[in-house]
Formats: C-alpha cells, sequence, structure tokens
C-alpha cells in the first residue's frame, strides 16, 4: 500500500515505520553486486541508481502481504528480509531469508499482479526500492535487464520447485 504523498511512501501493516530519504546513496559497486545487474556498465547502473528511492525500515517491519499490490521491487543493501506463505493449515512457511545483496518482489513488478508472499524486515535494514513504473520504464530503454529478470525468477521457480518436490516426498514418506 503506497500513501498519496509518494508513490513510494508505503503505508506499513505493523506499527512499524520506514524512513525515507530523496536519492539513493548505493553505489555503483553495489548496484552491480547485484546478480540482476552485474552486467550492467558505469552509464546503465548510474540510470538505474537515479530510480532507486533508499528507505531505513526496522526489524519486525511487514514490507507487504500476499495479496497486496505489486507496485515496486527491493534490493537490500544492508540487514535481512524474510519470505513467507502461510499454508491452508495456518502454519507459516519460510520461503527464503534474504540478506545484502539480495533482491525481492521483481515477479509481482513484472506481471503487475498481488504478491505473492509476506515480506517482514528481520533485521534492520536499508533497502532500495524501484516503483513498478520506473522499472518498466527502465527495461524499455534497456531490454536485457527484463531477460536477466525473467531468468533470476525461472531460476527461483525451479528452486521453489525443487523444496516442493523434497516436501512432498516428505509427506508421502511420513503417510506410509
Amino acid at each position: 500500500f503506497w500513501n498519496s504523498t509518494s508513490k513510494l511512501q508505503p503505508q506499513l501493516v505493523s506499527t512499524h515505520t520506514m524512513t525515507t530519504n530523496p536519492t539513493s546513496g548505493m553505489t555503483l559497486e553495489a548496484i552491480r553486486s547485484v546478480p540482476l545487474f552485474a552486467s550492467f556498465d558505469d552509464a546503465t547502473a548510474g540510470e538505474l541508481r537515479g530510480l532507486l528511492q533508499p528507505r531505513q525500515a526496522p526489524a519486525g517491519t511487514r514490507l507487504f502481504r500476499a495479496g497486496d499490490a505489486g507496485d515496486a521491487m527491493y534490493l537490500i543493501e544492508s540487514g535481512r528480509v524474510r519470505l513467507t506463505v502461510t499454508d491452508l493449515g495456518g502454519k507459516e512457511i519460510t520461503l527464503a531469508e534474504l540478506a545484502q545483496g539480495d533482491y525481492f518482489g521483481e515477479m509481482a513488478i513484472i506481471d503487475g499482479k498481488e504478491r505473492s508472499a509476506d515480506a517482514t524486515v528481520s533485521e534492520d535494514a536499508r533497502l532500495e526500492v524501484l516503483s513498478r513504473e520506473d522499472f518498466l520504464s527502465f527495461t524499455r530503454t534497456n531490454p536485457k535487464v527484463m531477460f536477466e529478470v525473467l531468468s533470476a525468477t525461472i531460476a527461483r521457480l525451479r528452486r521453489t520447485d525443487k523444496m516442493l518436490q523434497q516436501s512432498a516426498s516428505r509427506n508421502v514418506n511420513e503417510e506410509e
């Protein structure tokens, strides 16, 4: 959820808040340390840096919930973020514990659909936020980026498939 004062000023669902600074402090090297952007030259990395909005978020901050609008992706400059889903039995399942150099939220900004998981800051974090609007504009002028995002998303989907296969195998063995 974003409020009307800024397209990137989140209204969080927790009691914690994130603070905003007007420009990204991420270095070009830090941007390239994100595997998604590793191949960027200085000009391309600089263009991306100009689109990022920095956020500070204390531990416990809920960034978004499954079902929320997918209007931004996040890069983790420092700290940790946990991605979770809740199964049909109400049990929380951790999909990933992400740290510096990781990113998340890319699925929703590609397809514009709702968030597929919850994201909660598990250790005070400095995040860089890229809005869906800016991301789509950026990929129009840098089409190679979309290929990189799709490749990374497919790799994550394959890891999730393996996790599900292992879980299903354990469930079958438990029933025997």
